[in-house]
C-alpha cells in the first residue's frame, strides 16, 4: 500500500514539478529578451546621434541582426508560456507579435524591406521599443511574484 501512495503522490506532484521547470525555462528567456531590447536601445543611441549614416553602418547592421535574434528569443518564451505557463500566454504572445512589428518597422526604416528607406517611422519605432522593454519587465515581475507566492 505504501508503494501505491508514493506513486500517487509523485503523480500529484508532477504538474507542480513541470510548472517549476517551465518557470525556470521561461524566466531566463524573458530576462534575455529584456536585456536584448536594452542592448538594442544602446546600439540605436550610437547611430541616432549622428547625421552621417555611413559612419555607423556597422552599428545599424548589428541593430538589425539584434532585432531578429531578440524576436526569436521572444518566440521561444511564447512557446514555453503556451505549453507551461498559461497565465503568461497573452503577455508573451503580445511581446512576440509587437517585437515582430517592431523588427519590421526597423527594417522598413533602414530600407532592408522594400525599395526605399522610411526614416519617418522612427517616431513609432522608438516609443514601441520602450513599451516592449516595459512589457518584458512586467512579464519578469509576474514570473517572480508567482514564484514567491508558490503559484508556479
Amino acid at each position: 500500500m505504501t508503494t501505491v501512495t508514493r506513486s500517487a503522490a509523485r503523480r500529484d506532484d508532477a504538474p507542480a514539478v513541470g510548472a517549476a521547470r517551465a518557470s525556470r525555462a521561461y524566466a531566463p528567456l524573458v530576462g534575455l529578451t529584456s536585456l536584448a531590447i536594452l542592448a538594442q536601445s544602446l546600439m540605436a543611441g550610437v547611430f541616432l546621434q549622428s547625421d552621417h549614416r555611413d559612419d555607423h553602418q556597422s552599428w545599424i547592421d548589428a541593430h538589425g541582426i539584434g532585432a531578429d535574434v531578440t524576436t526569436l528569443v521572444a518566440l521561444a518564451s511564447a512557446v514555453v508560456a503556451f505549453r507551461h505557463r498559461t497565465d503568461l500566454v497573452a503577455g508573451s504572445a503580445a511581446l512576440f507579435v509587437l517585437l515582430l512589428a517592431e523588427t519590421g518597422l526597423g527594417h522598413l526604416i533602414n530600407g532592408s524591406i522594400g525599395s526605399s528607406e522610411h526614416p519617418g517611422l522612427t517616431v513609432v519605432h522608438i516609443p514601441l521599443g520602450m513599451a516592449l522593454l516595459g512589457l518584458t519587465v512586467w512579464l519578469a515581475v509576474r514570473v517572480a511574484s508567482g514564484r514567491r507566492a508558490g503559484n508556479l
